[in-house]
């Protein structure tokens, strides 16, 4: 099972959220503020960071999340609705960009893509030979 840190406002959005991802069983945590996420994110790392976004702030949301976390982000929102500004979040660390109107079938597979592609442990260093 995996656990997912959804961050938003919107208790609709949630809902939705919740009910897509525990069809998959998926453990959902809930941050409906900025401060309640970065607690949860220096407590804990996800398998997950699912961030529901409006506004033109995307990118810089994305940026300051992916700079507190190497979990994955799957940014979702009506931020994103232009190849622009889903190649500046992309660009800012988000795995994936969703349009709000993402289906829970695809939100569960690209959880587990994301999941699967994230590294458990740290890499570490190979001793710094010559390359």
């Amino acid at each position: 099972m995996s656990q997912v840190l959804l961050a938003s406002a919107s208790p609709a959005l949630y809902a939705t959220v919740v009910r897509a991802l525990g069809v998959g069983g998926h453990a959902v945590e809930r941050a409906r503020s900025w401060d309640e996420m970065i607690f949860f994110l220096h407590r804990r790392r996800p398998d997950a960071v699912v961030l529901c976004l409006r506004g033109p702030e995307a990118a810089a949301v994305v940026r300051e999340v992916s700079a507190t976390t190497d979990s994955p982000i799957i940014a979702i929102g009506a931020g994103l609705r232009n190849a622009q500004s889903r190649v500046v979040a992309l660009d800012a660390g988000a795995a994936y960009c969703l349009s709000p109107s993402v289906g829970g079938g695809e939100l569960r597979a690209r959880i587990r893509a994301a999941v699967r592609r994230t590294p458990t442990q740290p890499i570490e260093p190979d001793g710094g030979g010559a390359a």
